[in-house]
């Protein structure tokens, strides 16, 4: 009988020890589960980095208004360009014009380049300017139409980063470097014709620390910006002709423009 007791003290001496082991840690748990939580909460009601507005984001910058608003840096010259919520979906004319080059880039002042339609659409956040093929009609009235961009590609020429919304005048800023320095909408360069010997002139590649804008000239119905190209190599075997300065540094000046669809 004597021996039961003791077991049953035993046991209930064991069970004591136990509980009281683990009573501190699962309040030591507890507590780490609410600070988890606290913080999860601050964390979540953290408000965000407010996004810059397209005023800060072209502070010291000049304004040159018109179809499309351009903010120039004072500093690097680079440009931003203001795309109105309007203005998305619409189509507009490209059309381009040799400012100044030499014949061995098959450029010379005043030639044309030819023209294409483009529009601008919005992905997410960011601003697609598509080209538009032009080489069909489809009338509306008919059954045809439906199938009207079947087999036909459009031509994506360059996406850029949304930088700033302003919600209240409908307005997004994008840097558009990239629209007039590259060869965005105009292959610039010439390129080698199989039958060439491999004496002939050639342009070296497209230089964008050299490459530059050197003039912007903004109307309310098209917009007008002057680039140097400047295509650089470190030799040649034919330098072209006196024309050419040094035939491993050549630029073509070319006007782009970007006109309202009348």
């Amino acid at each position: 009988m004597k021996t039961q007791k003791f077991f049953y003290f035993k046991s209930f001496v064991f069970f004591l020890t136990l509980l009281i082991a683990l009573v501190p840690t699962d309040a030591t748990a507890q507590k780490k589960n609410k600070k988890k939580k606290k913080d999860a909460q601050e964390e979540v009601q953290k408000p965000k980095k407010d996004e810059k507005s397209i005023q800060e984001l072209t502070k010291g910058s000049t304004k040159l208004e018109g179809l499309f608003t351009i903010y120039q840096d004072t500093v690097n010259g680079s440009i931003q360009m203001v795309i109105k919520e309007d203005q998305i979906g619409k189509e507009y004319i490209y059309f381009s014009q040799v400012g100044n080059g030499v014949l061995e880039a098959s450029s010379f002042k005043g030639s044309y380049q030819g023209s294409k339609i483009f529009k601008i659409n919005k992905y997410f956040d960011r601003l697609e300017f598509e080209e538009v093929n032009t080489a069909f009609y489809f009338d509306p009235n008919n059954p045809l139409s439906k199938a009207k961009d079947a087999n036909i590609s459009n031509a994506i020429l360059e996406s850029l980063k949304i930088e700033s919304y302003d919600k209240k005048n409908g307005l997004y800023l994008v840097k558009s470097d990239d629209l007039f320095k590259k060869e965005t909408f105009l292959q610039v360069k010439p390129p080698r014709f199989p039958n060439q010997p491999p004496t002939a002139f050639s342009l070296g590649n497209l230089d964008k620390d050299k490459t530059k804008i050197k003039e912007i000239r903004n109307y309310p119905e098209n917009t007008n910006v002057l680039t140097e190209y400047v295509y650089s190599q470190p030799s040649v075997l034919n330098g072209g002709s006196e024309a050419v300065t040094d035939g491993r540094n050549v630029s073509v000046q070319l006007y782009q423009t970007f006109l309202e669809m009348p």
